[in-house]
């Protein structure tokens, strides 16, 4: 996609998302946030849980967005596969020459150790049965499927913490099917824009509901009710996340943004696999131990991962268009493809 054909404003959603995701990292993995919230319900960390509700809408976003615009190809699936092995790689040779703590385990399990990628490449596989899927609905049954998924994964999973319909707290296959199809069903019947001033509303509306349904489990000893109040599948998370969808898909620019601006914001939207790939590698997880010391030294960080995650992906992608070609190139040669292809082409 040329950059004048981005969308603009969906690209800043993108980078407001991965903002979201970096940031978050910070609060679970460097701080004593969890353990001071959830485990001890330590009042004096409202406002940090009042923060991590905005935080935690980054994985529902991206989810969205992908079925919002929809996932076409199955090539996509050998790209981002591709794409984590190399970023893996790569900070692992780091780790090993700076003498970083690091295990090997890190680089053979990576879909347990980013547990967005492996979700996301399941997800790339299923993407195209998804689209059809959602061609072939109508609106009333589209509607069906968002209401029963919100009461039975949303409200009931919650409020009721019953085992036998958890997801784990979102961080499954379900869900991101789930939300993969209801982006594309809010694209297909185009509900953004017939519920272009409900944005704003359900964005507020759903975070101060949850944050003040989080000071009265507190009051009341439920601290599961808490864990579940900020997890992904939560309704309020999702609610909130659809709710940004619709605010930015409805943005209009109306004064031109000038062509360098496009162009950064092109670059860091499409370079939001990497951003993630590299903040969750082991060797910016021994960094981000030791900016969280300083903000400074966080913002730092933040603008070192963005411009190294850039010049990563600009870099990854000439090669491996060039590798994609001269593999096609091959295989089209070999007697098999040939074989295959007419096969198939009589199905």
């Amino acid at each position: 996609m040329t950059i004048k054909k981005r969308n603009i404003p969906i690209d800043i959603l993108r980078i407001m998302a991965i903002i979201f995701v970096i940031t978050g990292h910070f609060m679970i993995h460097n701080s004593s946030f969890h353990t001071e919230l959830i485990v001890k319900g330590n009042v004096s960390y409202f406002p940090n849980a009042a923060l991590y509700s905005v935080l935690i809408l980054g994985v529902n976003v991206f989810l969205l967005i992908s079925g919002y615009f929809g996932i076409h190809s199955y090539k996509k699936f050998f790209y981002f596969l591709s794409a984590t092995y190399t970023v893996a790689v790569i900070t692992s040779i780091f780790c090993i020459t700076m003498r970083i703590p690091y295990t090997i385990k890190f680089m053979l399990f990576l879909f347990s150790t980013f547990w967005f990628i492996g979700v996301y490449l399941v997800l790339l596989l299923f993407a195209p049965i998804i689209n059809k899927s959602v061609d072939l609905i109508d609106k009333r049954e589209f509607y069906i499927f968002i209401s029963t998924y919100l009461i039975v994964w949303g409200i009931q999973d919650t409020f009721a913490n019953t085992g036998y319909i958890a997801m784990n707290n979102g961080y499954s296959i379900f869900h991101a099917i789930a939300m993969h199809f209801v982006g594309g069903g809010i694209r297909k019947f185009q509900i953004e824009k017939s519920c272009s001033r409900w944005g704003i509303f359900l964005f507020i509306f759903s975070l101060v509901l949850e944050n003040t349904l989080f000071l009265v489990f507190l009051q009341f000893g439920k601290s599961f009710m808490i864990d579940n109040l900020y997890a992904y599948n939560s309704l309020f998370t999702v609610i909130s996340a659809i709710g940004l969808l619709f605010i930015f898909s409805n943005i209009h620019l109306k004064k031109n943004i000038p062509g360098k601006i496009k162009y950064i914001l092109f670059l860091i939207a499409d370079a939001t696999l990497f951003i993630y790939l590299l903040d969750s590698s082991q060797l910016c997880q021994y960094f981000r131990s030791l900016a969280i010391k300083r903000s400074s030294y966080i913002i730092l960080y933040v603008i070192l991962v963005f411009s190294i995650s850039v010049l990563t992906k600009q870099t990854f992608d000439s090669l491996y268009r060039k590798l994609e070609t001269f593999a096609f190139s091959k295989i089209k040669q070999s007697n098999l493809y040939h074989t295959y292809y007419e096969r198939f082409r009589r199905l």
